[in-house]
Order: C-alpha cells, then structure tokens, then sequence
C-alpha cells in the first residue's frame, strides 16, 4: 500500500509539473507572438559568460532574451530549465535545441532558431519579429556580426515591451514558477536531452538542415556549485496590501495601495508621455492616453485645437495602428462617432 501511494504522489507530482511546463510556454509563446509586428532581428538564448570571448559585443549587438524579461541572466536560464528548453549541470546553463524547436512548431511562432559562433563553439539564437523589404531587410547572425565588429555596433531595433515584460512576469508568477521546484529528468517537458552543439564551423545554420548534436554547455564557468533543486524567486517579496490573487504581480513587488498615483506617474513618465502601448488578456494591444485635465470649458477647447496637442494625436495614431488604415481615415472615423 505504501509502495503504492508513493508511486502515486510521483504520478500526480509529474502530472502537475507537466501542466505548469505547458502553462510556461504558452506564456512565453504569448509574449513572442506579441512581437510579431516589431521589427525583428536575432537575439541570444542565454547570455554569453563573462569569460567568453568579446562577450561585450556580443550582448550589445545580439541582446539576450533575460533583457526582454526584465530579469537576471539567472533567472532567465532557471526559468528556462524549468520549461524543459535548457539544462544545468555543476553550474552551467544551456539551452536544449529540439526543445526550442518544438516549442516553435508545436505553438507555431512567428520565429526561427539558428546556431552561430563567434568563435569555434556554436550557440543558439532565435529570430523575433518581422523583415521588412526595403525598410528593415533580412540579415543573419553572421551578416550582423560582421558589421558590429566593422563599426562596433549594429542598430537594434527600439521595442516598448515594458508592459509587455510585467504581464509575462504576472502570468509565470500566477502559475507558481516561484516556488516551483526543477523538472526532474523524468518529466515529458525535457524534449531531448542534448543541448547546443559543438562545431568548428563559424557560419550559422538553419534548424532546417539535418541536426547531429552532442552534448555541450554554453555557460563555460569555472563554478561547480551543484543545483539545489530550487527555484529562483523571480520577483522579490515585499509588504503589499493588494490582493494576490487578483494582483499578484503587483503583490510581489510590494507595490501599496497608497502608491498607485506615483507608480502611474512613473509609468507614463517612462513611457515619454505618450500614449502606453500594452497587450491585453486576449494578445491583442490595448492603448491608454493620458489625459490632461482642464479648469474651463475654455481651455479644454484651446487643448484639443492647439496644434500640437499630442493628446488628440495619440487617440488617432492609436486608432490608425490598431485598425491599419491611414491617419487620415482615423480621424474621419473618431469625428464621425463623436457626431452620430
């Protein structure tokens, strides 16, 4: 009967870990769905090592994703783990090629995975966002790497995702990966076992050609620190009077009731005043413009009339991006629901 119940709580342990594995990569699908219209360009699994040769460079021309998720290169690689997409072992991290590969197709992202080095070890890196012809013409990691070492830099794209990073920190946090422990190597999330692979080649390759891997860790650290088998906290802990179940990001960084009107100063600040663009529950964007307030009717009016208003802009730049169609007809479209 104990042999039995043991064998049980396993079952139902795997089962749950399975389900929160699933729930963690649709959140990041999610989050790189969202992407899709940005501009894209390639960007690195997993931060380069301090000890990795020109490693500056490196992630100032290919950013890792752990700057996307506003969290440490840390964090990012644990929670990668934790997502069978990476691996660690006596204090290296790396990310599991199949694995990555079957998270695209399976989620069917707008994305693509390719092997590139600098040197003689290849390391992973994915492609977000979108090509544009004439405006933003395709290049690959090699193509970038060579001007970057040319002119010492390569022009990144400029994304606004901040809210786009705190509402994929909301939903990891929302399904516990904080206080999740590791994925045993039992568990269906782990894809394959084998992480980036080793060449001698320095050109990049496509996930499409045929893949012979070996097994290899990208992170070269000397530290042979062993996992602990926990989970790093993603957000900190701090005092809240905020519900956390229906503020649960918010709980977590100890934002107060008290603080709102600051935290929203700040976010608009941030944001340069403009209207903050930010992707709503059903992955579709959301808009919030700030508005002015006005002491009279009177100059309510001389606001909206001035010429460079931006409150006015921002409403019918907002509603030409969402409905894709000309500023022109945005605004013929504001004016004829306000005069219906």
């Amino acid at each position: 009967m104990l042999y039995l119940n043991q064998a049980s709580l396993k079952s139902d342990r795997q089962g749950v870990m399975e389900s929160l594995c699933f729930g963690g990569r649709q959140a990041l699908a999610k989050f790189f769905n969202a992407l899709l219209l940005s501009k894209a360009h390639w960007y690195r699994i997993l931060a380069p090592s301090s000890d990795e040769p020109q490693h500056v460079l490196i992630r100032s021309n290919f950013p890792p994703l752990s700057d996307f998720f506003s969290l440490s290169d840390y964090s990012t690689a644990e929670l990668f783990v934790q997502l069978g997409l990476a691996w660690h072992k006596k204090g290296n991290h790396s990310p599991l090629l199949k694995a990555w590969e079957s998270f695209i197709a399976k989620f069917k992202l707008p994305a693509e995975i390719t092997t590139f080095s600098t040197k003689a070890k290849q390391h992973l890196y994915i492609r977000l966002g979108t090509w544009k012809e004439k405006a933003h013409p395709q290049a690959n990691p090699v193509e970038i790497w060579k001007q970057a070492c040319l002119s010492g830099s390569y022009p990144l794209p400029k994304l606004q995702i901040s809210s786009l990073s705190m509402r994929f920190a909301s939903d990891i946090t929302e399904l516990g990966f904080h206080v999740l422990e590791h994925l045993d190597s039992e568990s269906e999330c782990e894809v394959d076992s084998k992480s980036e692979c080793e060449d001698d080649s320095k050109e990049s390759r496509s996930v499409s050609e045929p893949e012979k891997e070996e097994s290899g860790g990208e992170n070269e650290s000397s530290s042979e620190d062993e996992n602990d088998g926990k989970a790093v906290n993603l957000v900190s802990n701090a005092s809240s009077d905020l519900c956390p179940n229906q503020f649960p990001l918010l709980h977590k960084l100890g934002v107060h009731s008290n603080f709102m009107d600051k935290l929203l100063q700040e976010l608009v600040k941030y944001n340069g005043r403009h209207s903050i663009e930010y992707v709503q529950g059903n992955s579709h964007p959301g808009y919030l413009v700030p508005q002015p307030s006005f002491c009279s009717e009177e100059k309510c009016k001389d606001a909206i009339t001035a010429k460079t208003t931006l409150f006015m802009d921002n409403i019918v730049s907002n509603i030409s991006k969402s409905a894709s169609c000309t500023i022109s007809e945005a605004a013929e479209c504001l004016l004829r629901g306000l005069y219906q």
